[in-house]
């Protein structure tokens, strides 16, 4: 028989032995029950042309005609026997899925690649490592009041200020830094040894190698703690902001400090932060589905 998958919306050919059992889309694997064949309803004339035989055709015992039984039914009661035909025939069954009149015209399907996995933490460690370089901390006031400070700058305390006046260094951000550079070398060694070493003679040493099986998770280790580094660094501020200007009153302290505000490099450090959390995860999640199908986003229309 031909039916109509309920999740891809194919026609797929099924045999009438399969009726009543579960079986799979040979087009997008998915699972459904065969419905059963309807069976054609017994012939209701031919029942009632023999119960209205001539009476030279084999009479049929009513319960009248029982003289000997003693729970025999009045003479008032019905002498046509009762036939019963089951459910309707119209009536569909209870688990028959209902389908679209039409089937869909397009389909959008989005695969976890693992060969595009494996580039996720890397590209996030290197953006990171990129965006230090770019302003986090300014204010758009001018003049001597005039201020700005790189991702490198806040974190190690350097700053262009009128002399007497310094900006301490923030801890965490130190951290962070050093942890984004070894996930830079990591990265790089992790490139060499899949695209360049092949080429050549040479090979990376066998410590480097024992580390390199556990990527995924060497990988999530260097992308989880620049997010946390990052975060609290975030979440108590950066030194510039918490700055005491020399010389001036209250007044203009505070219009300073209004001023003064982070800018879109660091909103996306922190992004890039969970970017590479993210991927390393789907990595390590992928390691684990040896054999099975990759995960998959399907969207139909």
């Amino acid at each position: 028989m031909n039916l109509i998958c309920p999740h891809c919306q194919q026609t797929v050919t099924v045999g009438d032995d399969q009726a009543g059992q579960t079986t799979t889309c040979p087009e997008c694997g998915g699972p459904f029950t065969v419905p059963s064949p309807e069976v054609a309803p017994p012939d209701i004339g031919a029942a009632v042309n023999e119960s209205s035989a001539p009476a030279g055709a084999e009479s049929v015992s009513t319960p009248e005609s029982s003289t000997t039984s003693p729970t025999s039914e009045p003479a008032s009661s019905s002498t046509s026997p009762v036939l019963d035909f089951g459910p309707s025939p119209t009536s569909e069954p209870e688990s028959k899925p209902s389908t679209p009149t039409a089937p869909y015209q397009m389909r959008f399907v989005v695969r976890l690649e693992p060969r595009v996995v494996w580039w996720v933490p890397m590209v996030s460690i290197f953006m990171m490592f990129f965006l230090m370089f770019f302003t986090w901390v300014t204010t758009s006031a001018s003049g001597e009041y005039a201020f700005s400070q790189s991702g490198f700058a806040v974190a190690f305390g350097v700053a262009d200020l009128p002399e007497g006046e310094d900006v301490s260094a923030a801890p965490f951000l130190i951290l962070y830094f050093i942890v984004v550079l070894l996930g830079l070398i990591v990265s790089l060694l992790q490139i060499g040894e899949r695209y360049i070493l092949p080429k050549t003679t040479l090979t990376l040493p066998p410590q480097v190698k024992e580390v390199l099986k556990y990527r995924s998770l060497v990988f999530g280790g260097l992308t989880l703690l620049p997010f946390l580094f990052l975060g609290l660094q975030m979440l108590i501020g950066f030194p510039a902001e918490s700055r005491h200007l020399s010389g001036v009153d209250e007044a203009v302290q505070q219009l300073y400090h209004s001023a003064l505000h982070r800018t879109w490099a660091v909103t996306w450090s922190a992004a890039f932060t969970v970017i590479g959390v993210l991927g390393s995860l789907a990595e390590f999640w992928l390691e684990r589905r040896v054999g099975r199908p990759l995960p998959k986003i399907e969207v139909s229309w």
